[in-house]
């Protein structure tokens, strides 16, 4: 299954003297002769500023265009199967008229939050005539509408294959005389179908940038690398592709994101400027080959002359939502960054918050032997413990009071839903008394974690898919009848359950005449060991570097990690956890 989807934005049309307009049929020649034998499907995909000041007169202008560009297509192609998806850009608003109660609003507008029914309607009613056309010319289930304000998603199936096109409305909050940093987008309103796809992309009008930072920027950036590996944007008229690879991901991960700007298909400015880009998707392949055309006219002839073309590997980034295209809560993602206390770095700007995932290292474990008696341990390092964890089905990690038990719970959730699986977390307190309450507790569990994901839709998963991470498992009911009903549940349930807790549960697991008849015998069971002296100079090594800007060289770097490093020897114990380490580093 390959696509081929030709990126067109900021074509701003005025009136029907438009010189563009005379350039449809070699628009409609240029991605036409992108048509390999391979190609399922074409995608014209205006990426906003279709028009230049929201009127319907240059919306009608704009169907004209584009069905001049479909015609030319199909006239070398008659069986070129052409699907149109179309997002707002700023121009695409209507301003005239009295904007000062919308200005107002917009103001008071809470980053990343939806505002009131009554205040949405105000601060849409630009986009007016957008919709009329949108919802006309490309339908509901194609464009951002008024049946879908802030978000929507588009399936293109071939066979067992799928390709998904998230489309965002980033002009929702456009104003005449915008700045970066003026926007915000409201993330609750990213809600995916649940149904599995093979490859996303994410179009939007507005580069990241413009997005209030950093408290709307890096959310929405963060939220568009889990949910897409390409992400198409305009509005800067520059046609280019950058490649971003954080140093730094959850679970120690980085995750590549491929950022294409489209260009300008019509500069009012300087008319002799037309350009656009066509990328082509292999979607089994995981392949993307992203070119540049840029028209050109020669001795009374036309065409568009190809100024840039390559070939880049799609991440597996598209799949982090989980099996079921499962989507988190924006407070669950801000209970699984949450380190446990605020931290700042003293060469970072304080207003961006330190995530756990930012400093975190898995401790090295200890694991009792199948007598569970000590004699034959062995050490699982910090660099495989989530796999290590992840690939057994009945797991239980013992530790110290302040060894970082939540912490290793929470990374283990989002290493398992970085996998590709869907996993809960539940504490022992909170978990019922008996196993039917256990499942409503469960059902609950999901409408908290998860935005798009029912709880009918997370029981029909395949059991492999599913896990369940349990903090403070010794506060779960102490009585073996009950807790032996309540692990079987868990077990009923999910492929593979972790259970976290204080080392009391070692204990409790031993005592009996028959030990092995222990409720948690059968479980792998791992202890939590301190910091050793490579982990703590690698910590120290991460948490330097999270100065940004100011991070030293090599070797001022490597001089620093052995200062630090001889000041945690002296002062702290062995058992030490990343979090006290870090609170040494910052107090």
């Amino acid at each position: 299954m390959t696509i081929l989807l030709a990126q067109l934005g900021d074509i701003h049309f005025k009136g029907d003297s438009d010189p563009v307009l005379a350039r449809a049929p070699q628009l409609g020649a240029a991605i036409s002769a992108e048509l390999s034998a391979d190609v399922t499907t074409v995608v014209l995909a205006l990426c906003g500023d279709t028009a230049f000041s929201g009127t319907k007169q240059q919306f009608q202008i704009a169907r004209g265009f584009v069905e001049a560009i479909e015609t030319e297509i199909r006239r070398r192609n008659a069986s070129a199967s052409i699907r149109r998806v179309i997002v707002p850009g700023n121009h695409d608003c209507d301003f005239s008229g009295d904007q000062e109660a919308r200005d107002f609003m917009l103001t008071g507008i809470k980053e990343n939050e939806v505002p009131a029914t009554s205040v949405r309607n105000l601060v849409l009613a630009p986009l007016t005539e957008y919709f009329v056309f949108a919802r006309e010319f490309v339908g509901d289930a194609n464009a951002i509408t008024e049946a879908h304000h802030f978000y929507v998603a588009v399936d293109i199936a071939d066979g067992d294959l799928k390709l998904r096109l998230h489309l965002l409305n980033t002009a929702w909050m456009s104003s005449i005389h915008e700045q970066p940093g003026s926007i915000h987008f409201p993330l609750s309103e990213i809600r995916p179908p649940v149904e599995p796809v093979d490859c996303s992309l994410a179009i939007l009008h507005h580069p990241t940038h413009w997005f209030s930072q950093p408290h709307a920027m890096r959310p929405l950036r963060d939220r568009l690398a889990r949910l897409a590996s390409v992400v198409l944007v305009n509005h800067e008229h520059v046609p280019e592709a950058t490649e971003q690879v954080p140093l730094f991901g959850r679970d120690g991960g980085a995750t590549k994101t491929l950022y294409v700007s489209g260009g300008v298909v019509q500069e009012n400015s300087e008319p002799e400027i037309c350009n656009f880009v066509t990328l082509k998707i292999d979607v089994a392949g995981k392949a993307l080959q992203v070119s540049r055309f840029e028209y050109r006219a020669n001795n009374g002839k036309s065409f568009f002359e190809r100024t840039a073309d390559e070939m880049v590997g799609l991440s597996e980034n598209e799949l982090n939502m989980g099996p079921a295209g499962a989507s988190l809560t924006d407070s669950m993602i801000e209970f699984l960054d949450d380190p446990g206390a605020p931290i700042t770095h003293p060469n970072r700007d304080p207003r961006i918050p330190v995530r756990l995932a930012d400093m975190f290292l898995y401790p090295d474990l200890w694991e009792l032997d199948a007598d569970h008696d000590g004699s034959d341990q062995k050490q699982v390092k910090s660099q495989n413990v989530s796999e290590e964890v992840l690939i057994t089905p009945k797991v239980l990690i013992t530790g110290g009071e302040k060894s970082g038990r939540t912490s290793i719970v929470k990374m283990l959730f989002m290493a398992a839903f970085d996998a590709g699986r869907v996993p809960v977390f539940l504490t022992g307190a909170e978990i019922p008394k008996n196993g039917e309450r256990l499942r409503k507790k469960i059902r609950d569990a999901i409408k908290e974690q998860y935005s798009n994901l029912s709880p009918d839709a997370f029981e029909q998963l395949e059991k492999a898919d599913r896990v369940v991470l349990v903090d403070d498992v010794h506060r779960m009911a102490s009585t073996a009848s009950v807790r032996q009903e309540l692990l079987d549940e868990l077990e009923r349930q999910f492929g593979t359950v972790v259970l976290c807790g204080d080392n009391l549960i070692k204990l409790d697991e031993m005592n009996g005449r028959d030990a092995r008849n222990s409720n948690l015998w059968e479980y792998r069971h791992l202890i939590i060991v301190g910091f050793g002296e490579s982990l703590r100079e690698q910590f120290v090594r991460q948490w330097l570097m999270l100065g940004g800007d100011t991070v030293p060289d090599d070797e001022t770097l490597a001089a620093e990690v052995d200062r630090i490093c001889s000041l945690l020897n002296d002062g702290t114990e062995t058992t030490g956890t990343a979090l006290s380490w870090t609170l040494t580093l910052t107090g």
